[in-house]
């Protein structure tokens, strides 16, 4: 079951360099992005870490019954293999060149997600607690209809 998260893990990384190193590549070789095309872009990157965090959401609870709570050891290993794919979402979401107009809202976003995921990283029990609650409320304020959510 190890390797089937170290697996996931792995090619969730992956991915995530792929749009990520495409989307630094924006930053670069473009002007900043509409709100549209960021909202859309910055939303395939949390897609794609939303489908990772479910299917480790799926091995570490999936067998829980609709009354049953995961012991504390579950729900910290967890947070501990959903640090990697947080980061990989939140480096892609960074690499992306906002609407010059938006810079400072998207910053705001990045670091209450960063602060979010930190939280998670040095206290995985806190991530019962969701820790990414202003991250996801900056998010749905922006325009994000994945990211947020």
């Amino acid at each position: 079951m190890r390797r089937h998260v170290l697996f996931l893990i792995t090619l969730s990384l992956a991915t995530a360099m792929a749009v990520g190193s495409a989307a630094g590549a924006a930053v670069h070789d473009r002007k900043p992005l509409t709100k549209k095309q960021f909202i859309k872009v910055g939303d395939d990157i949390c897609r794609q870490g939303n489908d990772l965090l479910q299917q480790l959401q799926q091995q570490y609870f999936g067998n829980l019954g609709p009354n049953e709570q995961p012991d504390a050891a579950t729900v910290d290993e967890f947070a501990q293999n959903a640090v990697p794919v947080l980061r990989q979402e939140y480096d892609g979401i960074k690499a992306l060149a906002p609407p010059a107009a938006d810079k400072g809202k998207i910053k705001k976003l990045l670091a209450a997600f960063k602060k979010g995921i930190d939280t998670i990283e040095s206290n995985p029990s806190s991530i019962a607690k969701d820790p990414l609650t202003k991250a996801e409320k900056l998010a749905k304020q922006y325009g994000f209809k994945v990211c947020g959510s």
